[in-house]
């Protein structure tokens, strides 16, 4: 399988979604700096050395040639990401939903889990068919069981109704003074009553600090995006995002 384009790939291990996927899993940068005309299969063996092995890249949607390098060299387009942003408001959501939004302490954890285990099916892992959904639901569960590790994020918001916690919103400190979620996600059960919406204003009111907020999902998330729009949250980056999943048979 040869490239058809002047492009060198590098590979860096990703040993987070290696340990629960149990493959090694690489995330792939073109390199645009040196041009070099490989074979793909001879790539993978004198660098890599794999029995299974699952890769991943992110391409600018604009950058067409490289898009269909990627698919021509045996990458699978999964997801299109698309990234909003916006300018923090100082307005406070005053509105009696009958739910409670409070940073999350670590008695949280466990709720927060179920959540996360039963309430994706958007995201690049659970779009792609080469991912068993139980898998794709792990790697939600082990995200957020990374922020209660102190391992990723900064911050947690929970919103409770009945001491139940019903949704959450891992936040993290990003550059320019912009303010990421993470990961956000609402009981299957209390969906279309605020509760994003009220998570995303307590984080913009309780963390003053910041000048942005940043979010980014996927353009297949259609209840998410107008979320965001109604937030005025505008586009400002798309990524279309390819996996390629390799097994040696030999």
């Amino acid at each position: 399988m040869i490239f058809s384009q002047a492009i060198k790939m590098t590979f860096e291990i990703d040993q987070w979604l290696s340990n629960i996927l149990k493959t090694n899993v690489y995330r792939v940068t073109p390199d645009y700096r040196i041009t070099n005309i490989q074979s793909f299969q001879t790539c993978i063996e004198k660098y890599l050395h794999p029995n299974n092995i699952f890769m991943f890249t992110k391409i600018p949607v604009n950058e067409i040639l490289t898009a269909n390098f990627f698919q021509q060299a045996g990458f699978k387009l999964v997801d299109t990401n698309i990234v909003l942003e916006k300018t923090i408001s100082a307005v406070t959501d005053n509105t009696d939903n009958g739910f409670k939004i409070r940073f999350s302490v670590p008695e949280d954890q466990s709720e927060v889990e179920k959540i996360a285990e039963n309430s994706f099916k958007y995201s690049r892992f659970h779009l792609d068919p080469g991912i068993p959904q139980k898998k794709a639901n792990q790697i939600k569960v082990e995200w957020v069981n990374n922020y209660y590790a102190n391992k990723r994020g900064n911050w947690m918001v929970v919103a409770v109704i009945d001491n139940r916690i019903v949704g959450f919103l891992q936040l993290l400190a990003g550059m320019n003074n912009t303010l990421i979620i993470d990961l956000i996600a609402t009981d299957i059960n209390y969906r279309k009553k605020g509760i994003s919406k009220a998570m995303i204003a307590f984080a913009e009111t309780s963390l003053k600090t910041f000048d942005k907020i940043r979010t980014g999902t996927q353009i297949s998330n259609i209840p998410a995006i107008r979320l965001y729009e109604n937030l005025a949250f505008k586009i400002c980056q798309a990524d279309y995002v390819f996996h390629f999943h390799y097994t040696n048979s030999v």
